[in-house]
This record gives C-alpha cells, structure tokens and sequence, in this order.
C-alpha cells in the first residue's frame, strides 16, 4: 500500500512539473514556426511598400503564416493605404500610424499591425503574422554575381561574399554595403557619399531576377 501511495505521490510530482508547463513567454508559436514576440520595432512609416507595379498595386506582397491564399499590399503615396485580397474580394482601407508605432484604420476596418522589421508584421486583429518576400533568396540571386550599365560597359556593380559591394566606374573603384529595403529595392550606401543609391529589383515575366534599375536613371543587368 505504502508503494502505490509514493508512487501516486510521484506522479503528480512529474504532471506538475512537465504537464503545466508554458511557452517562453518571449516567442509564439504560429503554425509550426517559431515567431519572436510581436512588439512594433519599425514605423509604418519607414516601411518601403516596394517597387510601383501600377497605380492601384505594388509587387511585394504580404502573405499570412496560415498560408490561405489572401495577402496585402501597402501603398504610401499620394496617401497611406492597405488592401487586403482574398480570392475575388479586394477591400481598400486609409490607415494611419499611432505614436508607438502601430498600423490602424482611420475608419472603418478591423486591423492593428506592427512592422518587426522591413519583412515581418503582425495583425493584433487577426493574431496572423504575414512575410513577404524571401529574403535569402534575393540576396543568393546577386552573391559573387557582376552586373553592367546596360548603356556603359565600364560601369560595374560586383557583389562579394563577405556582403560588400564594389563599383567600378571608369577605372576607379568604390567598396560599400548594400541591404534590401523591401522585396523589390535595394539600396546602396558607399563612404565617399553623403546619400544612398535607391535600386528597384527588375524581374521578368517568371519572376526571375534579371538586375536593377536605379529610380529614374541607369539600368544594370548581370554579366556572370
């Protein structure tokens, strides 16, 4: 009897142990990946949409972890919006940012996100985080790759394997860093400026990176 009893005792031990334990408190588990907790660490503001595609959409498109087929897509020019898509049904909505940063509408409309970082949100509303874009993918696509001015030969971008840029122009070189800002723009910072250099990823029509273009001057496409 004195057996069964610690045995019992032991038990309940291990349950109370192992069978009550909780998550880290500093991650959420969103179908089956693990996500940091969702805490707003960019401004809506500072979030690049991505490149133009049209004057109603852009190419980055954000999709859910559900992986449900809808998506959204921001625009912040000549106003701040979000549209929401799933399947056939399109709805627009005017948002703003609050002063700690979150994305809300300024109407109607059911959503509360937080930008993590240039590629992860989170909805409050919808307790979804959303991605877009891959961005290992895009930064394997320029990786020891050379692309050339299409309209000058000895105007060079080089992207080397420690994450570092270098340009050749006429003879001369220039080392700096690079970093997607979005799934569409890159952007250049080299030490001897005192701005950025702004590129829009160009893909064909299968979605495949062929360069870059930089807003409203020089186009570059690879050459090995």
């Amino acid at each position: 009897m004195k057996r069964i009893l610690t045995a019992a005792i032991l038990l309940v031990f291990v349950f109370s142990l192992f069978g009550c334990s909780s998550k880290p408190a500093a991650k959420e588990e969103t179908g089956g990946v693990s996500r940091p907790e969702p805490v707003a660490q960019l401004s809506p503001a500072d979030v690049d949409p991505g490149r133009q595609k049209n004057s109603g959409n852009t190419s980055d498109l954000w999709y859910p972890d559900s992986g449900n087929g809808s998506y959204f897509y921001l625009r912040s020019s000549p106003e701040f919006t979000i549209t929401f898509v799933n399947g056939t049904e399109k709805k627009t909505f005017n948002c703003s940012a609050t002063d700690d940063k979150h994305l809300i509408p300024e109407g109607e409309g059911a959503f509360d996100i937080v930008f993590y970082d240039a590629f992860n949100c989170y909805d409050f509303e919808s307790k979804e985080w959303y991605t877009r874009g891959n961005v290992n993918k895009t930064k394997a696509a320029f990786a020891g790759r050379t692309l050339a001015n299409t309209k000058d030969s000895e105007n060079l971008y080089i992207f080397n394997a420690d994450g570092t840029v270098t340009e050749k122009y006429k003879g001369a070189e220039y080392t700096g860093s690079w970093k997607l800002t979005a799934e569409t723009v890159i952007v250049f910072t080299f030490a001897n400026d005192k701005y950025d250099y702004t590129f829009d990823i160009d893909m064909n029509s299968a979605g495949t990176i062929i360069g870059f273009s930089q807003r409203g001057g020089r186009e570059f496409r690879f050459i090995t």
